[in-house]
């Protein structure tokens, strides 16, 4: 799946966190993944902090 389908199947009436839910599952072993070949401790870990990052990051900027 490349980047221009991450949006693919949404429509405006779905909420964020639907969207976030859906990339969520989709490029999460990917993040995995990459967090080991990179030699993370806790891969599965570093790649949950990124998506919870960027959704409270997401969420603080649509306030604005």
């Amino acid at each position: 799946m490349g980047m221009a389908n991450l949006g693919a199947g949404l429509t405006a009436g779905d909420d964020m966190a639907t969207g976030v839910s859906g990339l969520f599952r989709t490029r999460y072993p990917e993040m995995v993944r990459l967090a080991d070949l990179l030699g993370a401790d806790d891969p599965e870990d570093i790649a949950q902090e990124a998506f919870a990052a960027g959704q409270r990051g997401g969420a603080g900027q649509a306030d604005h």
